[in-house]
């Protein structure tokens, strides 16, 4: 027998497990499934019959010779090259299945991960998630088990009833992937506890944050997702060293129709606006604007009250202007996309709300901004006017219609809403301790605003014009009194404002004395 060709196979498989990370060789057990099992048996097995016949033609090899192609070759020669090619073929295979992130006993996996959550090995759950997760969603059923009940029952439950043929496909279907049904059942058990333990966030977000990229682009349960993603991005959000800072900071490539350019390699970025319904049906802008509320409103954090001079570089380490520019992307991506959902951009305005508030001035005021919170309410405004002029300045063929020239919120209409949140935070603004003249400057930009939209564009941008006069002249004319600060400020700042690009425009004139006397007829 030739012991030679059964130590190389021993030998390649014990290198071959050795050097598979250890993800693959823990869960080795679950990736044979009963083919798997029945072709490495018929291999080896042809293995060791072709080493014994080796053996036995040789000991006749004089006389057993047989003619290949004009070659006289010995039987054991033949049986020696088969062995050869059964010891490749066994062990290309072994590498296979050790080496691919294929789960074959998909319910034993999930038993496996949740034996680890019992002994709080979350890092080892983490580790082998992240390495078969997208090979486990092929075998998924978001929805599990379809409704078998009759309809006497459903009548009980106050569900619609089913027709004979359908409750007869619902059983076949069920029937058919019973063994899906309950490995999906088994993972929503486990990720729903996963959720439920404080390690689990902080780890992923540590060890493997693209994890959290696919699950967000997973098909599990919407409701699931939604829990992930609220706890996910809040962590990642109060944490400036993780990959969400980073990915905002790669991400300043704006392209076509001024919309920021999301490279796959900005994977978590990619899988949250690679298709804007996502982050619509997963809500992500709550533990974004929530967890920047909770943020300013942390006393403590000295860095946004302090004068700074490269506030430019600076702000890419705070919570408050991530979350500002996250803001940003996810409404741009909605307006270019005809989205109809508002994304609740009025974040803005409790951001400025909360600055506001919370801002303090260094004893030495010096430079454009003051203080980094200055800054931030200038880009907070940059990009209300952005927004608002986003679908005039690029030709975009918005399909949501203003339906009234009001000041009243219009779900869906992302001008608008950006025009009444912008009056919001302008009344914020007004109504503060921030320095006049920084008040001046920010209400410049909502003057200079209102004049684009009266000359620069259409008639469409005309009616949005209109509407931000009237939610001015609305938070002017408060239900609870004349709000004096408010009208102050924005006379104060068409005292100084520059007129004269404006009155050499057609009707420029008009336009800033219609702006200005209603301002001034709500005395």
């Amino acid at each position: 027998m030739n012991s030679s060709l059964i130590l190389s196979l021993v030998g390649i498989m014990i290198s071959l497990y050795t050097i598979a990370n250890e993800s693959k060789k823990r869960n080795i057990r679950f990736k044979f499934s009963i083919i798997s099992y029945i072709l490495l048996i018929l291999m080896i097995g042809s293995f060791f019959i072709s080493i014994i016949f080796e053996g036995y033609f040789k000991i006749k090899q004089n006389e057993m010779v047989f003619d290949f192609i004009g070659f006289n070759l010995i039987y054991s020669y033949w049986y020696s090259m088969l062995g050869l090619l059964l010891l490749i073929l066994i062990s290309g295979y072994f590498a296979y299945l050790i080496f691919n992130n294929k789960i074959k006993k998909e319910i034993e996996f999930i038993k496996s991960l949740r034996k680890n959550f019992n002994n709080d090995q979350i890092g080892l759950i983490i580790a082998d998630l992240d390495l078969f997760f997208q090979n486990l969603m092929k075998k998924y059923l978001p929805n599990g088990r379809k409704a078998e009940e009759n309809n006497t029952v459903r009548i009980l439950k106050n569900e619609e009833p089913l027709s004979k043929s359908k409750i007869l496909k619902n059983k076949i279907y069920n029937l058919w992937n019973t063994n899906k049904i309950k490995f999906s059942s088994e993972f929503n058990s486990l990720f729903s506890d996963l959720l439920k333990n404080n390690l689990f966030i902080s780890k992923l977000i540590k060890e493997s944050p693209y994890l959290g990229a696919k699950i967000i682009n997973s098909n599990i349960k919407t409701r699931l997702k939604k829990e992930f993603v609220e706890d996910f991005l809040k962590e990642l959000l109060l944490d400036n060293e993780s990959v969400l800072y980073t990915q905002i900071k790669n991400n300043q490539n704006l392209y076509q129709l001024s919309r920021y350019r999301i490279y796959s390699e900005n994977y978590l970025l990619y899988a949250l606006f690679s298709n804007i319904k996502i982050a619509n049906e997963l809500e992500v802008w709550k533990p974004i604007g929530e967890g920047a509320i909770e943020y300013i409103q942390n006393t403590n954090n000295n860095v946004e009250k302090s004068f700074v001079v490269d506030y430019e570089e600076k702000c890419f380490e705070s919570p408050v202007f991530v979350a500002i520019r996250f803001f940003d992307i996810m409404v741009k991506e909605a307006l270019v996309n005809n989205f109809s959902s508002t994304m609740h951009l009025h974040y803005y305005h409790h951001f400025t709300d909360n600055i506001v508030k919370n801002i303090e001035y260094p004893d030495e005021k010096k430079g454009e901004f003051a203080n980094l919170y200055e800054y931030y309410l200038y880009v907070i405004f940059d990009n209300y006017r952005n927004w608002i002029k986003f679908i005039f300045q690029n030709d975009v063929d918005y399909k949501i219609s203003l339906k009234r020239v009001n000041n009243e919120y219009e779900g869906g209409n992302i001008i608008k809403n950006s025009i009444i949140s912008m009056t919001e935070s302008m009344d914020s603004i007004a109504n503060s301790k921030i320095r006049e003249k920084f008040k001046k400057y920010l209400f410049n930009i909502s003057i200079k605003l209102y004049c684009d939209l009266m000359l620069d564009f259409n008639e469409q941008a005309e009616k949005y014009g209109q509407v931000l006069l009237r939610c001015v002249i609305s938070k002017i004319n408060k239900w609870d009194g004349k709000n004096i600060k408010l009208q102050d400020v924005l006379l104060n700042t068409l005292e100084d404002f520059d007129r004269i690009p404006i009155v050499f425009k057609n009707n420029g004139k008009d336009v800033l004395e219609e702006f200005e006397n209603q301002i001034q007829s709500n005395s």
